[in-house]
């Protein structure tokens, strides 16, 4: 008697109704298996019958209710988050996740209501989180790119756009020449394989421009003489998931020749194979505290050291789309916010007119 708008459930023992919404199935409890059993053929018909008659009016008022109103944005926010985790690393789906989740607080539930009118409770409810009107800017990016997927699955009513406000905008901090010898003195002087690694640390990134988490993951067997392979493992994966070779500066190269590297396998290795540190957050963690105790604050404890490599050579006459290929920026304007105009020199420029 079973039909084929009823499904039994093996695993729970149920049958269920077989619905389908927006090529999604949904399979609402009708009777478990024990009470059919108990029914006689006639009653089967009848009870099952009335239940899936009741599953079916709460199915087409979801219907109803989704065609007025549209999907719940919380369920779509984590299959964008999914889709969003097969091209990017977890870092940036966390930052994203955290963007977005802050919007859903002001927005209204449902894809139908979304429209321009959440700008303002949006920018309100992050003002009243502390965050700076760069810090709100760069969530309303990550919102934005939410909204263009709902978008372009054609699941909003209405037009949603969100404008950024308008900021001066800062280029990032950097250390000075002399504050990285002072931070390279400390960590000499210091005592300890902590302090040991994070000199090597300072040394690397400050002469190659590499992130954090890229020289965190790094292993001996991908440094060459005058060049270093950035690949993914198994539990990281590199920025935008394309490996890279980033060259050695003729400093560096004469620098570690001197590092004893006998059974290690990562350049901040405990010495015995394994990783110092487990995650980025403990080397910066620990670049901060020599950072405060050098009296050296204000850059980012990691990136600063990139930031110095992209500002120099930007300063030194680098062709931008050059520093561009060597930090691996995917937008030129991402490098071009590190060049300071009011450091270029103009005034040999019209001789070549």
């Amino acid at each position: 008697m079973i039909r084929k708008d009823i499904v039994y459930d093996r695993t729970n023992r149920v049958f269920t109704a077989n619905f389908r919404l927006d090529g999604k199935r949904h399979r609402p409890t009708l009777i478990s298996k024990e009470d059919y059993d108990q029914l006689t053929e006639e009653q089967r018909q009848q009870v099952v019958g009335t239940l899936w008659r009741k599953a079916k009016d709460k199915f087409d008022r979801l219907v109803e209710e989704q065609e007025r109103h549209g999907q719940f944005l919380e369920p779509l926010l984590e299959e964008w988050l999914s889709s969003v985790a097969s091209a990017r690393d977890s870092k940036t789906v966390d930052h994203y996740r955290l963007d977005v989740q802050r919007f859903l607080h002001v927005a209204p539930p449902r894809t139908g209501q979304l429209s321009s009118r959440v700008q303002e409770p949006y920018y309100d409810h992050l003002r009243s989180l502390g965050l700076s009107d760069s810090s709100i800017n760069s969530a309303v990016r990550s919102v934005r790119v939410f909204v263009k997927w709902l978008s372009e699955r054609e699941l909003l009513k209405h037009p949603v756009t969100l404008k950024a406000l308008r900021t001066v905008k800062k280029r990032p901090q950097f250390y000075s020449a002399e504050q990285i010898n002072r931070m390279l003195e400390y960590c000499r002087e210091t005592a300890g394989r902590r302090y040991h690694l994070l000199y090597r640390a300072i040394w690397i990134l400050s002469q190659t421009g590499m992130r954090g988490g890229e020289l965190l993951n790094l292993k001996w067997s991908e440094v060459e003489q005058k060049r270093i392979k950035i690949v993914s493992t198994e539990t990281w994966q590199v920025k935008s998931r394309r490996d890279a070779w980033v060259p050695i500066s003729p400093k560096l190269q004469q620098e570690w020749k001197q590092w004893e590297k006998t059974g290690e396998t990562w350049v901040l290795d405990k010495g015995d194979g394994k990783r110092y540190w487990a995650h980025l957050n403990e080397l910066t963690a620990s670049m901060r505290f020599v950072q405060t105790k050098c009296d050296c604050r204000g850059p980012k404890p990691l990136h600063g050291f990139r930031a110095g490599v992209a500002t120099e050579l930007l300063r030194q006459g680098a062709s931008p789309v050059h520093v561009q290929r060597l930090l691996r920026h995917e937008d030129l304007s991402t490098t071009m916010g590190y060049l300071d105009p009011d450091a270029l020199e103009i005034e040999d420029l019209v001789k070549n007119l």
